[in-house]
């Protein structure tokens, strides 16, 4: 079992590597941010504070991992 474990790591340590260098996931991080800030507007419309602050929380995290590199 253990050589699969290492298989699975090693896989997903290289589709990880494969989309930082590729850019795939800086612009997953930005397409997701897009869509919380559409989601922040609407609960700001819709007068819904909790769901307006769980939309800024979620653009803070993603801004805050773009900073650090930490896609």
């Amino acid at each position: 079992m253990t050589i699969i474990a290492f298989i699975q790591s090693i896989i997903s340590l290289i589709l990880k590597i494969w989309g930082w260098v590729s850019g795939r996931s800086k612009q997953k991080l930005q397409d997701e941010r897009k869509a919380l800030e559409e989601a922040s507007r609407q609960a700001l419309l819709d007068g819904d504070l909790d769901a307006t602050r769980r939309a800024r929380a979620g653009i803070e995290e993603i801004d805050r991992r773009l900073e650090y590199g930490d896609y």
